[in-house]
């Protein structure tokens, strides 16, 4: 299982030598049917920069989900198996990982302004746009 969370990378010019590579690219996570974050959630590494689609990644991404679901539906709670209640950590954490919840944005727009007196008079501001110290004397 460790050999599919780092993906296989063949120095350039020596096909025989083969070294660790610095992640999955996105198309070998579409090939096996993950997302970038759904990938990264079970602690696989991704490298976006990377284009190509490598099969001995893909397999080597196939084996590992896999045996991630073997090792999950084996230890099922003894109980959930006798009433005929399938128990798949996998499956809901995929479900989970696809139901990102996107926040609307907050934008920024210039300084956030002192509330002006109740005057309507603006803060007074000196050149650096910071608040001029009254004179108390």
């Amino acid at each position: 299982m460790t050999e599919a969370t780092t993906p296989v990378v063949y120095k350039p010019g020596l096909f025989e030598q083969r070294r660790e590579g610095r992640g999955f690219s996105v198309g070998e996570l579409r090939a096996v049917g993950l997302s970038v974050k759904q990938a990264r959630k079970l602690g696989l590494r991704v490298d976006g920069r990377r284009k190509t689609v490598h099969g001995w990644n893909v397999e080597g991404l196939r084996r590992f989900l896999e045996a991630l679901r073997q090792r999950d539906v084996a230890e099922q709670p003894k109980e959930l198996e006798a009433e005929g209640v399938r128990h798949d950590k996998t499956e809901t954490e995929l479900e989970e990982a696809a139901k990102v919840e996107e926040k609307p944005k907050e934008r920024r727009r210039g300084r956030r302004e002192d509330k002006p007196a109740e005057t309507g008079e603006k803060p007074k501001r000196g050149r650096r746009g910071r608040k001029k110290k009254e004179d108390t004397g």
